[in-house]
């Protein structure tokens, strides 16, 4: 059985919220294949249940901000790096 779109979303923004708080303690990470599930997740986004509208639009705005979130926090380790 698949996971619900509100359910994929969610697990993916753990996923995003656990590469912020790598990057931030000055680990390298493997964002492998979040690539691939962020399209997966934006393109089932664009037509979601009639049910799951209202729940995958709040998600997918936290998931965004969470995103905007991972790449200030990949900037600020990329210039630290070139600052040693």
């Amino acid at each position: 059985m698949h996971d619900s779109l509100p359910a994929r979303i969610e697990a993916l923004i753990r996923t995003i919220e656990d590469a912020i708080r790598q990057v931030e303690n000055g680990d390298l990470i493997d964002l492998g294949d979040m690539d691939d599930e962020v399209a997966a997740v934006c393109e089932a986004a664009q037509e979601p249940a009639p049910e799951e509208t209202e729940e995958v639009d709040d998600k997918m705005d936290l998931m965004i901000q969470r995103l905007e979130q991972l790449s200030v926090a990949l900037e600020t380790f990329e210039h630290q790096d070139d600052e040693d």
